[in-house]
């Protein structure tokens, strides 16, 4: 039942008044935006796609992504006959070519606003009347009142037009955006009369976004495995599943590879809680479809399955082990989650892959010898199952390092490299090293300081040390953890002399 009661401005205020304010709405809706790549081709699909994830990323949403694209796209600026004269900044519009771009810049009914804007010495004075419609419309505001023809010059520079060009571009862009992912009868190029290529564009725009993703990257043996598995599933379709232990860098390249290809896959983190909701949530967060704690699950669920659906996303499921049921008794727990994927995604012909431990397979078979569900059907929909190592090479280990510590000395990324090889810790024990030696030098380490904060690490508790899968080695072969720390073994380890270590740049997938 509705109510009509209105608080007093003397009432107490109320934080909640403020919570439907236009100014959290920043994204756009992944539940409009799927029903409108539906009437586009894949090309199209894939740029609205990606400036609707875009628009939940960046901060100031859809504004923000036109104001950049503003920035960095300048040279898409000019109007339909700006477009076919192709004249160079350096060079003037004739009087005739004003006219028709004037009139294209100031498009409608109101045609003399151009004539105001960019009067000409040959033009029709404007009557008194027509410049009060014109001031009273705002079509003028930003230029000179220039309606003297008699002072008015024959011809215009190129870079003026385009100045009015990104004037009319900088307040109507973000809208254009909202109307091109949104609008089913917006067309890219032809209503919007301000841009030589608004598709190029955006196309630019994405390019740039992805580019910026790669710099930086370092292409590890295992990346490359977890990279080509996805590319295999967004070329093949189906349902693949890459499973490794962790900290060896699956999560980061899942990550990456979603980052660059923003327009057609989506990164998902299943959550380890066992309810629905917030399995629901954690798609719905990465779709851009409506979550907020009004809404019940069978509603959010909908929501997903209508974008997910529609097939023009890739779905990337990250801790996917937590797809299984995670309670203490399984015989009493049957896969939910698990059912849910392959009726709602994968009979669908969802592209899917899903990035796990090898905890994946173990609860697997757990659920089936301890309840009545069995696993034909769910393995008959993999195409493809990849077990990566359970260790990385010291020379992936080593361009890591150099990557967090640019200008240390050679030695430094061996004795790191080893360092996270025997601790079990990979990745993970590389990064905290040397950002720790990196925060206390307040620059680049010693590779004395290294030294000591590695001593240091080793007192942590034994959980934060501990393997996944120890080596089956007799008691007497295994370092203990005074001996693991000594300087003089973690030098012999190292299995790159110091200075040999060539300076590596950054490698772009």
């Amino acid at each position: 039942m509705s109510s009509t009661r209105v608080r007093k401005d003397s009432g107490p205020t109320r934080q909640e008044r403020y919570c439907s304010s236009t100014a959290y709405e920043h994204g756009l809706s992944g539940n409009v935006t799927s029903k409108r790549c539906h009437l586009l081709s894949p090309d199209e699909a894939e740029l609205l796609l990606f400036v609707q994830k875009r628009s939940w990323e960046i901060r100031g949403g859809i504004k923000a992504i036109a104001e950049e694209m503003l920035a960095h796209h300048a040279g898409f600026l000019g109007t339909y006959s700006m477009r076919h004269t192709d004249k160079r900044n350096e060079t003037n519009y004739t009087a005739e070519e004003v006219r028709r771009i004037r009139n294209e810049i100031f498009p409608g009914e109101i045609f003399s606003a151009g004539q105001h804007a960019f009067p000409l010495l040959d033009d029709e004075p404007l009557s008194n009347t027509d410049i009060r419609m014109i001031l009273s419309t705002n079509r003028g505001h930003d230029f000179p009142d220039a309606s003297d023809v008699e002072n008015a010059p024959s011809s215009y520079p190129v870079s003026t037009m385009v100045n009015a060009c990104r004037t009319a571009a900088e307040e109507s862009l973000a809208g254009h955006l909202e109307r091109i992912c949104l609008d089913p009868e917006f067309e890219f190029n032809a209503d919007a009369l301000w841009y030589v290529d608004l598709e190029g564009m955006v196309k630019a725009y994405m390019v740039a976004c992805v580019q910026e993703a790669n710099h930086g990257l370092v292409a590890t043996a295992i990346g490359e495995r977890v990279t080509d598995s996805l590319d295999f599933a967004l070329q093949e379709g189906g349902f693949v599943i890459v499973q490794g232990r962790g900290r060896i860098g699956k999560t980061f390249a899942a990550k990456h590879w979603c980052e660059q290809h923003p327009g057609v896959a989506r990164y998902i983190q299943i959550p380890s809680s066992d309810d629905e909701l917030a399995l629901v949530r954690s798609f719905a967060k990465a779709l851009g479809v409506g979550h907020s704690s009004t809404y019940k699950v069978s509603q959010i669920r909908t929501k997903i399955e209508e974008v997910i659906q529609r097939g023009d996303l890739m779905l990337v499921l990250d801790e996917a082990h937590y797809l299984w049921p995670q309670k203490a008794r399984i015989k009493d727990a049957f896969p939910k989650r698990i059912n849910w994927l392959m009726t709602a995604v994968l009979n669908h012909g969802v592209t899917c892959a899903a990035i796990t431990t090898p905890q994946f397979t173990k609860t697997q078979e757990q659920v089936e010898q301890n309840t009545h569900w069995t696993s034909e059907q769910f393995h008959g929909r993999v195409t493809h199952f990849e077990t990566l190592p359970d260790t990385m090479t010291v020379e992936d280990l080593v361009m890591i390092a150099e990557t967090l510590l640019p200008d240390a000395n050679p030695e430094i990324y061996g004795l790191l490299a080893d360092y996270g090889i025997a601790t079990c810790r990979f990745i993970a024990g590389v990064e905290a090293i040397a950002k720790r030696a990196r925060y206390e030098a307040k620059g680049t380490p010693s590779i004395d300081l290294v030294f000591d904060v590695m001593q240091r690490s080793g007192r942590l508790p034994k959980a934060l040390e501990q393997p996944a899968q120890k080596p089956k080695t007799k008691k007497t072969d295994r370092p203990t953890s005074s001996s693991l720390f000594q300087k003089p073994i973690l030098q012999a380890r190292c299995s790159i002399p110091a200075g040999s270590v060539q300076r590596q740049e950054p490698v772009y997938a």
